[in-house]
């Protein structure tokens, strides 16, 4: 698994959740209470194909938890006492990876947790704690999803949430199967095998067809809007400087899907911030 730098650092610098972000306290990882949060967690980004626990944060605030950190933080959470924990507990074990971030005179760990899901991660021991209160279920799936409470939020696999897991690991034995294709077709001309598999026509054409005429449909609505409201000499200023269309061609369609809340909530929390930037900019916040 490659980790971009930026990207680490910004999880830190400018923490939040999302379906591939999960934010945590200060936990003892050697402790059961401990070990069980990184483990389910652990589980259900890999469940999720991938991502980022952050350690250090108050998830509901997103401030830093300071008074709880540990004495010695990159003891606490080296590599190899993580990787043991999801080997311990993993039916089929994965590697993760451990870093460190420098920021405001502390330090927090981040234990990225890599793509590539082809069968449901299970929990194959269990744990409780003192008490004999059971933390880990043996047989347990857990997810990243949004059907718990309606926030980005860790729990067992509900019948809703298999749809996404089935699609997840079938998508990325698809990419394996891809990866065959490619070893046998190397040296042949992608485009000539496209052209005889699927006629003249690129199969992206469609959907940038879809996406131009809803960028054009959207660029009237705006001019529309604008004269209608009509724009101070600052206003216009920043309009001219600071415009960005995006367009969003969803295929195959999604049937009976509506423009509602829930919908804004899950396309919010796929929002990609490759330089920082969301694509979409969710004005609410």
């Amino acid at each position: 698994m490659i980790l971009d730098d930026d990207q680490i650092r910004t999880l830190v610098t400018r923490p939040g959740e999302a379906l591939s972000v999960e934010i945590k306290r200060w936990i003892d990882p050697s402790q059961p209470a401990g070990i069980a949060k990184i483990v389910k967690a652990a589980f259900a980004l890999r469940n999720r194909d991938g991502g980022f626990l952050v350690i250090g944060f108050d998830d509901k605030t997103l401030l830093p938890d300071a008074a709880s950190a540990p004495a010695d933080i990159r003891a606490d959470f080296h590599q190899d006492i993580i990787q043991g924990l999801v080997s311990r507990y993993a039916n089929e074990p994965f590697e993760v990876h451990v870093t460190f971030v420098e920021h405001e005179g502390g330090t927090y760990p981040v234990i990225a947790i890599p793509p590539g899901v082809r069968a449901p991660v299970v929990v194959k021991n269990p744990l409780a704690d003192g008490a004999g209160n059971k933390l880990l279920v043996a047989g347990e799936v857990y997810f990243r999803t949004l059907h718990a409470n309606g926030t980005p939020s860790t729990a067992p696999a509900r019948p809703h949430d298999w749809r996404d897991i089935l699609d997840i690991c079938f998508d990325n034995r698809e990419a394996d199967i891809g990866r065959f294709l490619r070893r046998q077709l190397a040296g042949q001309d992608a485009s000539r095998l496209v052209a005889a598999f699927q006629g003249d026509v690129h199969p992206g054409d469609a959907l940038r067809k879809r996406c131009a005429a809803l960028l054009e449909q959207g660029q009237e609505r705006f001019i529309g809007a604008q004269k209608e409201r009509g724009l101070s000499i600052v206003e216009q200023a920043l309009l001219d400087r600071l415009s960005w269309e995006i367009a969003l061609a969803i295929d195959p369609p999604r049937a009976g899907a509506l423009p509602d809340k829930d919908f804004l909530a899950t396309f919010a929390v796929s929002n990609p911030k490759y330089t920082g930037w969301p694509i979409w900019l969710d004005a609410r916040t």
